[in-house]
């Protein structure tokens, strides 16, 4: 099974290629019984962001992410098909380098 690390760089190499950076997307992780939801943030390598601030709201049945970057704004809404046990926040950049992990536990 691949690793969520390896997973992410290929995604992120993906999107590069395809010409879909920056992107914000979502990705499950398992450990045993544990689900966790992973919020991914694709951005170019030369681009750099003074501001980052994220709000996540939860419904019945839908996740919404949103995230801020400066003056821009990025949304996510993601089916809440598990109890996940956290949720975090990745960002990297379109090379598959991780810069900053963020946990939120609810």
């Amino acid at each position: 099974m691949i690793s969520l690390k390896d997973k992410l760089i290929l995604k992120a190499l993906h999107k590069q290629f395809n010409n879909q950076v920056p992107s914000l997307f979502s990705e499950i992780a398992y450990k045993g019984k544990d689900k966790f939801l992973f919020f991914v943030f694709i951005n170019r390598a030369d681009e750099s962001f003074e501001s980052t601030s994220y709000d996540i709201i939860e419904n019945d049945n839908s996740i919404d992410f949103i995230l801020h970057k400066n003056d821009k704004t990025y949304k996510l809404n993601v089916e809440k098909i598990y109890n996940f046990k956290s949720y975090f926040y990745v960002e990297m950049n379109d090379l598959g380098e991780i810069h900053d992990v963020v946990e939120f536990v609810f």
